[in-house]
Protein backbone atom coordinates (compact mmCIF):
# COMPACT_ATOMS: atom_id res chain seq x y z
CA UNK A 1 0.00 0.00 0.00
CA UNK A 2 1.44 3.50 -1.22
CA UNK A 3 -0.23 7.11 -0.96
CA UNK A 4 -2.66 5.40 0.04
CA UNK A 5 -4.36 2.99 -3.01
CA UNK A 6 -4.24 -0.74 -3.03
CA UNK A 7 -1.98 -1.93 -5.76
CA UNK A 8 -2.10 -5.90 -7.43
CA UNK A 9 0.61 -8.08 -7.82
CA UNK A 10 1.02 -6.40 -11.84
CA UNK A 11 3.09 -4.05 -9.16
CA UNK A 12 5.32 -6.75 -7.60
CA UNK A 13 6.53 -7.96 -11.18
CA UNK A 14 7.05 -4.60 -12.62
CA UNK A 15 9.48 -4.05 -9.07
CA UNK A 16 11.28 -7.62 -10.07
CA UNK A 17 12.26 -6.02 -13.64
CA UNK A 18 13.28 -3.02 -12.29
CA UNK A 19 15.45 -5.26 -9.17
CA UNK A 20 16.45 -7.52 -12.51
CA UNK A 21 17.41 -4.47 -14.51
CA UNK A 22 19.25 -2.56 -11.64
CA UNK A 23 21.08 -6.32 -10.89
CA UNK A 24 22.67 -6.61 -14.62
CA UNK A 25 23.41 -3.26 -14.90
CA UNK A 26 24.22 -1.98 -11.14
CA UNK A 27 22.33 1.46 -11.69
CA UNK A 28 18.86 1.84 -11.26
CA UNK A 29 17.14 1.87 -14.55
CA UNK A 30 15.13 5.58 -13.44
CA UNK A 31 16.81 6.76 -10.41
CA UNK A 32 19.24 9.06 -10.68
CA UNK A 33 21.59 10.30 -7.77
CA UNK A 34 20.23 13.49 -6.05
CA UNK A 35 17.08 13.25 -7.64
CA UNK A 36 14.07 14.67 -6.07
CA UNK A 37 11.41 12.03 -4.67
CA UNK A 38 8.80 14.30 -7.41
CA UNK A 39 11.21 13.95 -10.37
CA UNK A 40 11.33 10.44 -9.88
CA UNK A 41 7.60 9.75 -9.32
CA UNK A 42 6.78 12.20 -12.53
CA UNK A 43 9.59 9.82 -14.57
CA UNK A 44 7.85 6.42 -13.34
CA UNK A 45 4.41 7.89 -14.47
CA UNK A 46 5.55 9.15 -17.82
CA UNK A 47 7.72 6.00 -18.20
CA UNK A 48 7.05 4.43 -21.63
CA UNK A 49 10.46 2.19 -22.46
CA UNK A 50 13.35 1.43 -19.96
CA UNK A 51 16.36 2.33 -21.82
CA UNK A 52 19.10 -0.96 -22.08
CA UNK A 53 22.95 -0.59 -22.28
CA UNK A 54 25.17 -3.11 -23.55
CA UNK A 55 24.85 -5.28 -20.43
CA UNK A 56 21.52 -6.54 -21.43
CA UNK A 57 20.71 -9.26 -24.56
CA UNK A 58 18.12 -10.33 -26.64
CA UNK A 59 16.53 -12.75 -23.79
CA UNK A 60 17.19 -10.10 -20.89
CA UNK A 61 15.59 -7.13 -22.80
CA UNK A 62 12.56 -9.20 -23.54
CA UNK A 63 12.36 -10.13 -20.10
CA UNK A 64 12.45 -6.90 -18.31
CA UNK A 65 10.35 -5.39 -20.95
CA UNK A 66 7.71 -7.75 -20.60
CA UNK A 67 7.64 -7.03 -16.65
CA UNK A 68 7.85 -3.55 -16.36
CA UNK A 69 5.36 -2.65 -19.17
CA UNK A 70 3.67 0.62 -18.63
CA UNK A 71 0.22 -0.81 -18.58
CA UNK A 72 -0.21 -3.36 -15.79
CA UNK A 73 -2.86 -5.83 -17.86
CA UNK A 74 0.52 -6.26 -20.56
CA UNK A 75 2.56 -7.25 -18.23
CA UNK A 76 3.87 -10.81 -17.82
CA UNK A 77 2.78 -13.22 -15.02
CA UNK A 78 4.60 -15.10 -12.65
CA UNK A 79 4.37 -18.07 -14.85
CA UNK A 80 4.88 -16.51 -17.91
CA UNK A 81 8.23 -15.15 -16.34
CA UNK A 82 9.12 -18.19 -15.11
CA UNK A 83 8.86 -19.88 -18.20
CA UNK A 84 10.74 -17.04 -20.54
CA UNK A 85 14.05 -18.49 -22.15
CA UNK A 86 16.26 -16.37 -20.03
CA UNK A 87 14.70 -18.27 -16.84
CA UNK A 88 14.86 -21.52 -18.28
CA UNK A 89 18.20 -20.89 -20.39
CA UNK A 90 16.33 -22.58 -23.20
CA UNK A 91 17.43 -19.77 -26.00
CA UNK A 92 15.64 -22.46 -28.59
CA UNK A 93 11.83 -21.98 -27.30
CA UNK A 94 9.65 -18.95 -28.28
CA UNK A 95 9.47 -16.02 -26.41
CA UNK A 96 6.04 -16.26 -24.00
CA UNK A 97 3.76 -13.20 -25.13
CA UNK A 98 1.68 -11.97 -22.03
CA UNK A 99 -2.19 -12.61 -22.34
CA UNK A 100 -2.85 -9.03 -23.97
CA UNK A 101 -0.32 -10.11 -26.48
CA UNK A 102 -1.72 -13.49 -27.21
CA UNK A 103 -5.38 -11.78 -27.39
CA UNK A 104 -4.41 -9.68 -30.07
CA UNK A 105 -2.65 -12.23 -31.99
CA UNK A 106 -5.63 -14.17 -32.30
CA UNK A 107 -7.70 -11.44 -32.91
CA UNK A 108 -5.36 -10.54 -35.70
CA UNK A 109 -5.36 -14.19 -36.55
CA UNK A 110 -8.90 -14.17 -36.97
CA UNK A 111 -8.96 -11.53 -38.92
CA UNK A 112 -6.58 -12.86 -41.61
CA UNK A 113 -8.93 -16.29 -41.93
CA UNK A 114 -12.23 -14.18 -41.88
CA UNK A 115 -10.30 -12.74 -44.83
CA UNK A 116 -9.29 -16.39 -47.06
CA UNK A 117 -12.60 -17.53 -46.35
Amino acid sequence: MAGGQIYGKSVDIWAVGLIMYEIISLKHPLWENGMEKSAYREKVQNLKKIKFGHRFNRWSRSLIQSLCHAKPSCRYTIDQALSHPWITRDFNSEIPRSHFEKSVFLEETDEKLRKVF
